[in-house]
């Protein structure tokens, strides 16, 4: 059961979109090779903003994705394409679940990169 979650948006600097994308579908493999990463999304809010929201079973899963190379490659990334570090929220739960509302379609174009998946196709 997915109990916990991240919400992480990024700033990124101006000129550097393609290169955001290119960061956030590099992660996908990382993402996948998580056990514990149950769902994981690429995010385009708006111009120069992006992000990605995530869900896992508990907090093990939360700190071991927090401590993995997804993390690693923004702070790779860092100062070259983002303009400052990435602010990271817990969703609020409901229940035993965390509530979301779905922003956009991954694959939109305007809206988000087009990231599958991390279950595939």
């Amino acid at each position: 059961m997915v109990t916990k979650g991240l919400l992480v948006r990024l700033e990124v600097k101006a000129g550097n979109d393609a290169m955001a994308e290119d960061v956030l579908r590099s992660a996908l493999p990382m993402v996948r090779a998580e056990a514990a990463t149950t769902a994981w999304f690429a995010i385009r809010f708006g111009r120069s903003e992006y992000g990605m929201f995530d869900v896992f079973p508990d907090d093990a899963g939360r700190e071991a994705h927090l401590a993995g190379p997804v993390t690693q490659a923004l702070l790779d990334a860092g100062g070259s394409v983002f303009a400052g570090a990435p602010l990271i929220q817990e969703p609020r739960r409901a229940g035993r679940q965390v509530a979301c509302n779905v922003i956009g379609r991954a694959g939109h174009e305007g809206t988000a990169p087009h990231v599958q998946g991390k279950g595939g196709p």
